[in-house]
Formats: structure tokens, sequence, C-alpha cells
């Protein structure tokens, strides 16, 4: 019988302790550091989108790939997350930061995608129940019953010339 160990819980955090200052300090650093490239992008600036890809793909690709379960839906997700960003920077309320208007569009993004995908699944399954199968003598079902009597004659020989 094995015996679960037991962990204490940490304790907790002090009112206005906020765990790990150099954690803190780093994420406060990323939003800020995006914030200021995200206003570069939306002066013009052609370095600013790069620099928000490497600030953020690891982030944007998370959220899609939770969302989708799916790689290469989440790949394309983030693909399409900074072309939406570089298109609409615009739009994007200054008051707010960055990271929480790329997350609404990655979001907003990645839940589009997971509809569809349903969506055509779905369309997928009604439409086969709704397809009868072909007749026995419909050239499908001849062609498919040749190509089986042509396997087996083939096996036929491989079987004859191995002996």
């Amino acid at each position: 019988m094995r015996f679960m160990s037991y962990h204490k819980p940490a304790a907790r955090p002090e009112p206005g302790d906020h765990g790990d200052p150099d954690q803190n300090t780093a994420r406060l650093r990323k939003l800020t550091e995006g914030d200021a490239w995200a206003r570069r992008l939306k002066q013009g600036d052609p370095e600013a989108l790069p620099r928000l890809m490497e600030l953020y793909k690891q982030v944007v690709f998370s959220l899609a790939w939770r969302v989708t379960r799916n790689e290469a839906d989440a790949l394309d997700i983030t693909q399409d997350t900074f072309i939406k960003i570089m298109h609409k920077i615009s739009t994007w309320q200054e008051q707010s930061a960055f990271s929480t208007w790329l997350y609404t569009v990655t979001l907003n993004l990645a839940r589009d995608c997971h509809r569809g995908r349903n969506r055509q699944q779905h369309l997928h399954q009604r439409l086969a129940a709704a397809t009868p199968p072909p007749a026995a003598d419909s050239p499908e079902v001849m062609a498919a019953e040749a190509a089986e009597e042509t396997d087996q004659r083939k096996q036929a020989v491989r079987v004859a010339l191995a002996r």
C-alpha cells in the first residue's frame, strides 16, 4: 500500500504581498515593453511587429492551443492574430494594456476557429447519415469489386511464385 505524502499548503500571502518580486518585475517589464512596442506599431514603426511577435508568440500560441486543442490550428491562429494586430492596431485603446487587447483578439480568433471546426464536423456527420449507400450495380461498386478481384489474383500469383 502506498502512502500519499501530505504537503502543507504554502502560507497565504499577506495583503499587499504579490509573490516573488523578481517575477512581478519581469511581468511588469513585459507589459510595459509590450505597450511601448504597440504604440510604436500604431505610429508605423516597421520594427515593432517583429518585436511584439517575439514578446507574445508563446502566450498567443498557448491560448490558441488551449481553446482548439490542435497544434496546426493554434499555429494558424497565432499567425492570424499577429496579422490582425498589424491591420487593426489603430483600434487599440491605449487606456488598457496591449496584452489585454491581444488576449481578446486571440481568444476571438480561436473561438471562431473552434466553432467552425465543430460546424464542419457536424455537417459531415449529417451528410454521411443522409447519403444512401451506392447501389450494387453502380459504377463505384463495380470498380471496387474489380479492384478486389485484381488484388486477389495478384496475391494468388505471389503465393504460387513463392512455392
